[in-house]
């Protein structure tokens, strides 16, 4: 389960780092801090469960991606999510790039799912959604999945951060990893 985590971790980042910003990007994002990023995140989560989405600002041309398919606002997750994350949480916010990934655990139709998230913000509203779910999780997983570790919401030092370029690497390795069945492809953190 370990390798499947940290793995699923890597999907997230890398799905963060390697979606590009918009060309366009002439008038400012509203996002820009951590928090900010935190907010939406939680704000479209209680949409989700509340099935609602005109409680999110979208642009009229927003997409949305689930489970690698093109579905339309409204319909996959947005009619089935019941419970919102609770205590397995994690946030990894790119204000570079206006977007936000997430990865928690929350209720479809009252049973546990692994959700992740990615939102790309463009003139405050909410250009691209990606849903990437995980049902049937057994109890293995879930016991792995209660609560996120401490480190997952460290921030960096300013001065021990990897250069965008060097993280962008290492987000790509992974899907050599993934294609070459080799988990020593993709650098893994130490197990905290």
């Amino acid at each position: 389960m370990h390798k499947k985590y940290m793995l699923a971790m890597l999907l997230i980042g890398a799905l963060v780092l390697i979606c590009p910003a918009p060309a366009q990007a002439q008038t400012p994002i509203n996002c820009r801090t951590r928090s900010c990023y935190e907010r939406l995140v939680d704000d479209y989560l209680a949409a989700l469960v509340a099935h609602d989405p005109t409680r999110i600002a979208f642009a009229a041309d927003a997409r949305l991606v689930e489970n690698i398919k093109a579905t339309r606002i409204g319909d996959g997750l947005w009619k089935t999510a019941s419970a919102v994350p609770t205590s397995f949480k994690i946030y990894v916010p790119d204000p570079v790039a206006g977007q936000v990934g997430f990865m928690g655990v929350m209720q479809e139709g009252g049973k546990p799912i692994l959700l992740g998230l990615r939102l790309q913000v463009f003139a405050g509203q909410v250009i691209q959604a990606e849903h990437v779910i995980a049902r049937d999780l057994d109890a293995d997983s879930l016991a792995n999945l209660q609560v996120a570790r401490p480190i997952f919401a460290k921030a960096t030092p300013e001065g021990m951060r990897m250069a965008r370029y060097d993280i962008k690497g290492i987000a790509y390795s992974y899907y050599d990893a993934l294609d070459f069945n080799d988990g020593e492809l993709a650098p893994m953190a130490r197990d905290w």
